[in-house]
């Protein structure tokens, strides 16, 4: 089904007559399923992930290569310290507690994102491990690989990109996992708990086809929201696999029916929306517009429709958001676009610098989070800010869909700490009250990698920054060689009211470890409003730490690729009679320089073999691994 619309341009101030083509396709795609997984499990997790080392490079092939081009003359530019950024006497946001999360195992971003019910159950995601936490309990319920959350749909692929969303209306979680970088194994894992209790009742897992066009793109970048009826799931696509990327094709998104999810239903009502196209500026030709944000409810969903919001995030310099609103149910709901263009302009942002000359990729200019609440739309994004550095835009819209909307937009930056990666979450206890905190990723030539926060007050102006995590130093886990000094840093991050206590929120970050690992940083934060008068609904130890001793459990080794190609990675032990060969991960690797890693806690002490193997057999590294404990 194609739809060709009209788009209608608004500026904050006036309406525009001019008028831009505009179009749409949908279908619908069954899912494979229902899986049933509780996350316990009962095998042994041996958190088996496999790092590329290597940056992209100005010139090379593959989007972020593209990227990195695009950044390259941004990189150059002089840091300034001639403006100083507006600041009005907004109070600081309150840091109730903070600690360390997820354990770093080998994958560089973290990805961090976060959920947690009106029951106290936190479920805290990274590239390569899920943990849920017990709040009320003061303990930690269980750690589990990506991989082994998996492991009933079969999909044997590299997991990543984990997003986790708690639904207050329905009183449950929704996690969505990716597996493999090709079109040929690219799936989507989308798991809805079985009750607001996943630990003990567990969830069903449904798999999505990455390429349901058959066009031979693979789904990447997965962004999540509800609304009454339905679950949103946007991604972007793109050509070959990432170890020989030919280029981004479109960004498409999902709506499926969040309850058949929940009742563990065998039929699932879904849209599949694509070839979304707009007319730039000049131009003749239809094109896709790039990344779609959708917005979250701010205390809860916002009917049965939808707001998704994008804006021109690979732009040197623009001031255009485009806003889609999807109204009603999966399969009787049609798409609408109107596009915005503000005062203050954004831009992609340039490299975050860390200590000692190292460096964070703050990637591009896309909408990184967003809610809406009492007729405003909050959003938050990275950008280049006015020194030249890294910051990001807080921006609100007040009454979306009306003629009469006004949008405001401000730059948050620092001169001499760059920002990246912000989440914003609503804070305000009643109608009357639009406040929201912004939790980020901070840095400096001359300061540690960590985690900040800022308040947003009704009015929409910001405070300053508020430290939740300052950090030990740098990070330094992906560069090799001339590359050294090249980190990830995003790709997001994450951050949720919490519902039973209105005006606090829980968010993860970003922060550095005296190893120079990156560790994920958990912090709930109060807004001022409060004045600390209202009890936390939880209780935490006062010292209180997930993993002990996690250096002495993991294994890795570094090997190189001639090509691209799909490894088997299994252990031998030194005894077959002791249980055989483990095979700990099938998965293709890119060329050049890989990292593999994995747990060792699940083996007896002895010696053992690791053999990384090509599909036809052909061992490309051996290692001996002692263990002992």
């Amino acid at each position: 089904m194609t739809r060709l619309l009209c788009l209608l341009i608004l500026t904050a101030n006036t309406i525009s007559s001019q008028h831009i083509d505009f179009q749409y396709k949908q279908k619908s795609v069954q899912p494979e399923g229902v899986y049933f997984v509780r996350p316990f499990g009962g095998e042994s997790d041996f958190f088996s992930h496999v790092q590329h080392l290597e940056a992209p490079y100005p010139g090379g092939s593959g989007f972020r290569s593209f990227l990195l081009s695009l950044k390259d003359s941004i990189n150059q530019l002089p840091r300034l310290k001639s403006l100083k950024r507006t600041q009005m006497a907004i109070p600081l946001p309150i840091v109730d507690l903070q600690f360390e999360g997820n354990e770093y195992n080998g994958s560089a971003p973290n990805d961090n994102h976060i959920a947690m019910s009106k029951n106290g159950l936190i479920v805290s995601v990274i590239n390569t491990n899920i943990f849920l936490f017990d709040s009320q309990g003061d303990s930690l319920l269980t750690v589990q690989s990506l991989q082994q959350f998996c492991a009933p749909t079969g999909l044997t692929d590299a997991k990543y990109d984990p997003r986790i969303l708690y639904d207050p209306d329905e009183d449950r979680f929704i996690i969505v996992i990716l597996n493999g970088f090709t079109w040929q194994s690219s799936r989507i894992v989308v798991g809805f708990s079985r009750s607001n209790n996943p630990y003990d009742d567990g969830w069903n897992l449904y798999v999505l086809n990455g390429s349901p066009l058959s066009n031979q793109t693979w789904s990447d970048y997965p962004h999540l929201a509800v609304s009454q009826s339905d679950l949103f799931i946007t991604f972007n696509t793109f050509l070959n696999g990432s170890f020989n990327n030919s280029g981004y094709v479109e960004s498409t998104f999902w709506q499926i029916d969040k309850m058949a999810g929940y009742n563990g239903s065998a039929e699932m009502s879904t849209s599949y929306f694509y070839d979304i196209r707009y007319q730039p500026d000049g131009v003749d030709t239809l094109r896709p517009i790039f990344n779609f944000t959708p917005i979250k409810g701010g205390s809860g969903h916002y009917g049965n429709k939808i707001f998704l919001l994008s804006n021109e995030n690979l732009a040197a310099s623009s001031n255009r958001y485009f806003l889609l609103t999807v109204e009603g149910k999966t399969g009787q709901s049609i798409l609408s676009v109107s596009e915005f263009r503000t005062e203050t302009a954004y831009g992609l942002p340039p490299d975050a610098r860390q200590m000692a000359n190292h460096r964070f990729d703050c990637v591009d200019a896309r909408i990184q989070d967003g809610f809406f609440e009492n007729n405003v739309l909050h959003f938050v994004h990275n950008t280049i800010s006015p020194l030249n550095g890294a910051g990001f835009i807080y921006g609100r819209i007040d009454r979306p869909e009306s003629f009469n909307k006004k949008i405001k937009t401000t730059h948050y930056f620092h001169d001499s700490l760059d920002y990246g990666f912000p989440a914003i979450s609503y804070t305000g206890r009643n109608v009357l009250e639009n406040d929201a905190i912004i939790t980020f990723n901070h840095c400096g030539r001359n300061y540690p990698s960590g985690m900040s926060a800022c308040y947003v007050d009704s009015d929409g102006n910001l405070s300053e920054r508020q430290e939740i995590e300052r950090g030990i130093g740098f990070v330094d886990v992906l560069g090799i060689g001339v590359q050294r000094f090249y980190e990830r840093w995003g790709d997001y991050s994450g951050g949720q009211r919490i519902y039973q206590s209105p005006g606090r929120v829980i968010g993860a970050g970003y922060g550095s470890k005296a190893n120079r690992r990156p560790e994920t940083r958990i912090a709930v934060l109060s807004s001022p409003l409060l004045d600390n008068s209202a009890p936390l609904p939880f209780n935490f130890a006062s010292e209180f730490k997930l993993f002990p001793n996690p250096a002495t459990r993991f294994f890795e080794v570094e090997f190189v690729l001639e090509q691209a190609q799909r490894l088997r990675f299994v252990l031998m032990p030194a005894f077959m009679g002791t249980g055989g060969e483990i095979v700990l991960l099938a998965s293709d690797v890119r060329k050049g320089t890989n990292r593999f890693t994995f747990d060792t806690s699940p083996l007896r002490n002895g010696m053992y073999t690791l053999l990384i193997q090509s599909e036809d057999g052909e061992i490309i590294k051996k290692s001996k691994v002692m263990v002992v404990r």
